[in-house]
């Protein structure tokens, strides 16, 4: 029996130390002679340097879709021009090096003053690259925007949101009608020639039993209101001056 026991203890021996061993230098103190500083991971590439190539590669296969592309902060932007629209959403959604199938957004932007009016961005995602892209375009008031519905059916409710706020006519669109406003307000919200406070006010009639909508009438007469708009810089300001000379509420 002691000559089994020995034998087991010098089978164990060996392992104990084994562990003891490698415990010992994954808890290690480094030695004083090597540098503490941490070893720096190995460099990858930049989102930048991947999109720019992207986008360098798209600008060489459609050059007369894109005349213009940037990178703001590692977010892609394109340029194009309203005719191209279409094809250059069928390209984005079908090319292997693109596969952008998902409508995010559609939005536009009214810079008033110039020829072309409005701005519409469309914002683009591809789930299989894992890439974000803004397609920009102008367009002027009278112009007839084509519909992509047939190639996102998610732009259904994105252009008809648009065209209630600003204004901007989608042709060929299978249901282009108010989305937010009600169907008989007059003008268009988010355009910067549209009043701050507005044309009508809507209320509740207890005569009637029903809303009506009334012309505005602010009852706050200590307020000084600017209805022209502030982006009309030629007119000058018309502020009410039916303000009080002394404050009446400090004494």
């Amino acid at each position: 029996m002691s000559k089994v026991l020995r034998r087991f203890s010098r089978a164990v021996i060996p392992s104990r130390q084994l562990f003891r061993k490698a415990f010992s230098t994954s808890v290690a103190v480094p030695d004083q002679k090597e540098s503490s500083v941490a070893k720096k991971p190995p460099k990858l590439f930049d989102a930048d340097l991947i999109q720019a190539h992207w986008l360098a590669e798209i600008l060489a296969m459609v050059p007369k879709f894109v005349h213009r592309a940037e990178i703001n902060d590692i977010e892609m932007s394109i340029y194009t021009q309203k005719e191209y629209i279409i094809p250059l959403l069928r390209f984005l959604k079908y090319h292997t090096h693109a596969r952008f199938t998902m409508m995010m957004d559609m939005t536009a932007v009214d810079w008033i003053g110039q020829d072309q009016r409005f701005e519409l961005v469309y914002i683009m995602n591809s789930m299989y690259l894992w890439n974000i892209l803004r397609i920009h375009f102008r367009c002027t008031e009278m112009d007839h925007i084509e519909s992509c519905t047939r190639i996102h059916p998610v732009a259904d409710y994105c252009e008809r949101e648009v065209y209630d706020l600003f204004g901007i006519f989608f042709r060929n669109h299978p249901d282009l009608r108010r989305i937010m406003c009600d169907y008989g307000f007059q003008g268009h919200p988010l355009r910067k020639d549209f009043p701050v406070t507005g044309y009508v006010e809507m209320r509740y009639d207890d005569n009637l039993q029903r809303i009506v909508y009334e012309p505005i009438e602010i009852t706050q007469e200590m307020r000084g209101f600017d209805y022209l708009n502030p982006w009309y810089a030629d007119a000058p300001p018309m502020w009410r001056n039916n303000l009080p000379e002394n404050n009446p509420y400090i004494e």
